[in-house]
């Protein structure tokens, strides 16, 4: 019964919707999926409904197992039904301004020394509404970001400005300084502890080179986490533009010089996982009173080649610290002959040698895809993500996700 009258009131929210806007793209999948050992078929329906430059996507997705019926856990709080809008947006992302509401992923904020690569996700009982705002001109712009909309939790901000803009000296003129600031005002989610994590920062950019086909940029931020220690940075990066066939090419290396209790880019990708270990009770600001001072090399790359293969690696490594690597990378594969897509990412903390890539313990978050198109309108897909929980007993149980779907998109 629960199962008939959400899918009718949806639908008939989905073809209300269309009705008064204009019904760009409708999507659907049919498939299964294991969470925890347990089997669930899935029904899922994403129409994208468009109005100008607002676009609102919904993700109606219902998880049925054979014993309970529709997966409780996906219904039994109110902040879940949040769910069900996969995105709301204003703008697109080249524009002056640009607004999205709904997931966050691989979410960078400056030149990443306070929030790098950060995404909302990690739960997959808890699916976070968050906001990303942006807006630019020659002179001034900013943003800022929520990781959830629904309660406090991580939010930041930034601004820029270029103050020498008005002058006709070409270099200096595009000389850019910028505020960040970011704060986790309760990691804990309770208001009756006080374990907030307040991180500000300045930083300054000056291009060398405008291209194309080539930029050089020089660069250095300074941040400091309230109460705790600070860290600043000098680096250099580029943009290599279209060359030899491979296109819009980005580089960055830096050298980070970090004091005593700073951890650069502190909002990273495994910030939802280490935010609050419910078993220990403690989250990532007490591991802040450990670190020690130190000096890093940092390096960033990104590129497209021949407009089929997408890559971005960054890798930072202290000093003199063993163990001390952390990986981030992400790469896709499309328009590949034969109708086949690949998606594939990797973070890893806690780096020496290649052997430490394949240690499973908290310090590794993987996910795959991997496609088939199986006519013009319908592909095969199937999504593998794997993280680790650590027990009680300081033994990791590995929580995996498999899931095979049958996408189906119509644009009108």
């Amino acid at each position: 019964m629960m199962a008939s009258r959400l899918m009718q009131a949806l639908l008939a929210l989905a073809l209300f919707s269309s009705a008064s806007w204009g019904l760009e793209v409708i999507g659907g999948e049919l498939g299964a999926t294991i969470i925890d050992d347990k089997v669930y078929w899935v029904v899922r329906f994403q129409p994208e409904l468009i109005l100008g430059k607002l676009g609102v996507g919904l993700d109606i997705e219902l998880l049925m197992g054979e014993e309970e019926g529709i997966r409780d856990a996906d219904w039994d709080e109110d902040h879940k039904w949040i769910r069900l809008i996969r995105y709301v947006r204003y703008g697109y992302p080249e524009g002056i301004l640009y607004a999205r509401a709904g997931a966050l992923d691989d979410l960078t904020i400056g030149h990443g020394f306070i929030v790098n690569h950060y995404k909302n996700w990690y739960d997959e009982d808890y699916q976070r509404l968050g906001l990303h705002l942006r807006g630019n001109s020659n002179v001034l712009g900013g943003a800022c970001f929520s990781s959830n909309l629904a309660m406090w939790e991580v939010v930041g901000a930034r601004v820029w400005m270029a103050p020498l803009g008005s002058l006709s000296m070409p270099l200096i003129r595009c000389l850019r300084l910028g505020g960040t600031a970011a704060v986790d005002l309760d990691p804990d989610n309770d208001w009756d502890t006080s374990d907030e994590i307040r991180i500000a920062g300045v930083d300054a950019e000056l291009p060398l080179l405008a291209g194309p086909p080539i930029g050089l940029y020089l660069y250095a931020d300074h941040a400091h986490i309230l109460d705790y220690g600070s860290g600043q940075a000098v680096g250099v990066g580029s943009n290599l533009g279209r060359f030899a066939g491979v296109s819009d090419i980005q580089a960055r290396l830096e050298r980070r010089f970090l004091g005593d209790a700073f951890i650069p880019a502190y909002f990273d990708a495994f910030y939802g996982l280490q935010r609050y270990d419910p078993s220990t009770g403690l989250n990532k600001k007490a591991l802040l009173d450990s670190v020690e001072s130190g000096r890093a090399v940092y390096g960033e790359l990104r590129g497209t080649i021949l407009g089929v293969v997408t890559v971005m690696g960054g890798y930072q490594y202290i000093d003199e610290r063993p163990h001390s690597g952390v990986l981030h990378f992400d790469g896709t594969l499309e328009g590949f002959p034969g109708g086949i897509s690949f998606r594939a990412s990797l973070d890893k903390t806690g780096i020496e040698k290649a052997s430490d890539l394949f240690d499973e313990d908290e310090s590794t978050l993987m996910e795959a895809e991997m496609g088939y198109r199986l006519n013009v309108y319908t592909m095969l897909y199937v999504l593998y993500r794997k993280t680790f929980e650590r027990q009680e007993d300081g033994s990791y149980r590995a929580v995996e996700v498999i899931k095979p779907r049958l996408a189906i998109s119509m644009e009108f």
